[in-house]
Formats: C-alpha cells, structure tokens, sequence
C-alpha cells in the first residue's frame, strides 16, 4: 500500500513522499521492494522494463539517469560517474527482476577486464574510507559477475575470483574487517566489508577471519539494538550489520545471548515502520545521549577518534549550536534530486529494513509475524541473501 502510493501516473516511483523526486534509482528501490515482497505482478512490467532499458546509453553501456544527462565525463572514472554507475547497478538488478536484458555492451568496464589494471585500481583505492569505496568494488562485481551468471561469459568468471582473492589482502586479521588496519573506524570498515560478502557466498569462497569479523560486527550493536552511534540505527549499516551477524558464523542461533540480541534489533527495526506502511531511514532520539557514550571511551573496541570528535560535534556541542546538529534531511549519495527526511518513509529505507528483518528470520523464523514469503535476488547484488 505504501509503494503503491509513491506510483507515478507514467511510470516509475517518487523516492519519498513531500519531495515528489522521481528517479532512476528512487524507482529502482521501489520495485526490488515489490520483487521481496512477491507483489511485481502488480505493475505494468514491460513499460516500467521499458523506461530502464531506455536509459542505457549505447557508446558506454552506462544507465544514465534523464536528470543526469550532460554530466558524463571519462566513462573509465568510476570516482567522477559514481552516480552513473550505481545506476546502472541498480538498473541491472531491475531488468533481471523483470526477466530482462541490457541491449548494449558494458564498454564502461572494458579497462577493468585487465588483471594488472584492477591490481592498479585495488592498490589506488583509499582503503581509510571502505564505506564508499567497497562499493566501487562492488559495482565492478556485480557487473562482473552478472556477465558470468546471466550473459555466460567465461573472461568474466575467472576474473572476478581473481579480485575476490586479491581483495583478501586488504583484510584486517585482526579484525575481520576492511580497512581499520588503514585506522578507518570499525562502524566505516563494518559497512564497507558487507558489500563484498554477497559474493565471496554466492561463488563459495572462504572468507577468512569471520570469527574476528562477527565480534567486530556485534561489538558496533548500540543499547537499543540498532547499529548507529547516535541511536535510531541507519537503514544502510543495520543491515550491513544484521546480515553479517546472521551469515557468516554458522551455529550461533543457539547461542541465548545472541537470540537476545537479535529480538532486541528485531523489535528496534519493526519500530522504525511509519502508519503509512513505509520504513524510515532512522528515528532518531532527540533527548538521549547515552547511546552515543560507548563510542566516545578510549579503551573501548568500537573507538576512533574521527568517529568520536564527528559524535561529540553532531550530539553534544549541537545541544549549544544547534548550526551543528544532524539534519533531519538527508542526501541520497549526495544528490539533490535524492532528498529524503530521515524520520519519514522512504524507498531505499522501507527495501533495506525488510532485508535487515529478513536476515535476522534467517536465523530466528520464529521472531517471523507477518505473511510475507520473501523472494530474493537470484544473483549476487543488494538484495541477495546466502542461503
């Protein structure tokens, strides 16, 4: 019912309620929602299928948004078209849900078929930042990997468990995550090892360390059982941590304390679904401080400094200078034609906290209180789930 009420009259889906901004991805969200939920046969399929092929620019193999045409530069800079490339992620994702194929050539992904190019690329990448840049990483992936599965090709295949395997040294032992040993924070390297381990199951690739990588992961868990230094969670990182509790360490269902946890972010996550039938990105509390207190102690496992001054900015001085507080609309990877209010529905939040209550079913059916059968995507994307 909520989608339903964010349909256009054409086609495609407004991103939130109140902005009315229709985009690619915006609609994108809305109709791999409709895809877990078993409910796409509610759509005109072929001319929603339509608007998405319609998008892919021939020379490049790039989806182009309409609202972003103009603003292409070298195809190969996956840093200056990011937004190109999440697009076209995402709208490959969209075509498959519909049974549907690309009609042109992922040229754009011509330089990073070469072995050396993407050892180049891995090394360049700022390993300090692996929430943004994991999902580069990830865009390459699931490009590759949807030539091998879909488009049966054999280069593709072998190239993508090269970088699986390459991608093992940048791994942190110690903590079973990407980047903390670059000093990023474990909340950052938490989230950016999520997008890459959709693939490491899907092709049934050891992951090491994921004893260290579940702590590290269980460690981030704020008192009210979400995953965000200033309580409320986010819709990203509570199910980049829900999924990784839930699919890496096989047998800790049993555990009690565990199942405590998990019925605690359970209840948490089915908090954060509006009366209008949407989930939000975060309902974040206004007066309480005390979840941000574990993130700011020294000796503490989850410190970093940046993470700290960035807490003590956004939820103390801001009690002083409200300029410093955190807004209460959000960009969606920085674009204007993406705004969202966090405590408001929205597309990507109402897909992702599904997936988040759909991780933690995995290992508790029982905590399970709704009539959904949940369909996820057949192959390694966002909205995969291991089995």
């Amino acid at each position: 019912t909520y989608l339903r009420s964010l349909k256009a009259e054409d086609h495609g889906f407004y991103f939130q309620a109140g902005h009315n901004q229709r985009t690619l991805m915006g609609s994108a969200f809305a109709i791999l929602t409709l895809e877990l939920i078993n409910e796409l046969g509610s759509l005109d399929q072929n001319a929603e299928r339509d608007v998405f092929l319609n998008a892919q620019e021939p020379e490049s193999g790039l989806f182009i948004d309409p609202l972003r045409k103009g603003q292409i530069a070298d195809i190969h800079d996956l840093e200056q078209n990011y937004l190109h490339y999440q697009t076209s992620a995402f709208s490959i994702s969209v075509l498959d849900a519909f049974g549907s194929k690309p009609q042109h050539p992922f040229k754009f992904l011509d330089p990073f078929r070469d072995q050396t190019y993407i050892n180049s690329w891995l090394e360049s990448l700022d390993w300090s930042k692996p929430w943004h840049i994991s999902n580069k990483v990830m865009f390459i992936l699931q490009f590759l990997s949807y030539e091998d599965i879909v488009l049966k090709k054999s280069d593709s295949h072998n190239l993508l468990l090269k970088i699986l395997e390459r991608l093992k040294e940048y791994q942190d032992p110690c903590t079973g995550l990407w980047g903390t040993q670059q000093n990023a924070s474990s909340h950052n390297a938490m989230a950016g090892t999520f997008h890459f381990l959709s693939f490491y199951q899907f092709y049934e690739i050891d992951i090491p360390h994921q004893d260290e990588m579940h702590k590290s992961t269980l460690s981030l868990q704020a008192s009210d059982g979400l995953f965000h230094p200033f309580g409320g969670g986010g819709a990203c990182e509570d199910l980049d941590a829900l999924y990784i509790l839930n699919t890496t360490v096989p047998g800790l269902e049993k555990d009690k304390s565990f199942k405590t946890q998990m019925a605690q972010s359970y209840n948490s996550l089915l908090n954060s679904q509006n009366r209008d039938g949407g989930f939000c990105w975060s309902k974040r509390p206004k007066y309480d401080l005390s979840l941000s207190i574990p993130f700011l102690v020294p000796w503490s496992p989850t410190f970093n400094f940046d993470i700290a001054k960035w807490i003590l900015k956004r939820r103390f001085l801001s009690i002083i200078f409200p300029k410093l507080k955190d807004p209460d609309t959000y960009l969606y990877s920085n674009w204007d034609m993406m705004k969202y209010d966090v405590e408001k529905s929205d597309t990507w939040s109402t897909w992702f906290r599904l997936l988040a209550l759909a991780a933690i079913e995995r290992s508790y059916p029982g905590f399970c209180d709704h009539d959904i059968q949940f369909n996820y995507r057949s192959i390694p994307s966002l909205g995969w789930m291991a089995d």
